[in-house]
């Protein structure tokens, strides 16, 4: 199958420059394709610079397909939103916890 969005069409993009290859459908797994762990360190330091954000190296270990990385990361976008939202959230409690003690 090929790339359906822009994510994926990068992802791919990053996975057959890495494999030295063509072809690659976002179904493949990275490992059954000839990919291992050198590769996948290479990978993850090429796809971390394209998309311009953090990416843990697992993440590459939990989605060894094209489409399921980039739907991981579709995910990890609206969770980041979310965690940020939260995380705003709890430095102002602290701060108000913080400004009663001193009272």
């Amino acid at each position: 199958a090929e790339a359906t969005n822009e994510d994926e069409q990068l992802v791919l993009s990053v996975w057959e420059e890495t494999l030295g290859t063509t072809g690659i459908g976002v179904d493949d797994n990275f490992f059954d394709i000839g990919g291992h762990s050198l590769l996948i360190v290479r990978m993850h330091r090429t796809l971390k610079e394209r998309l311009e954000r953090p990416i843990a190296l697992t993440e590459l270990y939990r989605h060894p397909t094209v489409r399921s990385f980039a739907a991981s990361l579709a995910e990890d976008d609206s969770t980041e939103r979310m965690q940020s939202s939260r995380d705003r959230a709890a430095r102002r409690r602290e701060r108000m916890q913080r400004q009663r003690a001193r009272r």
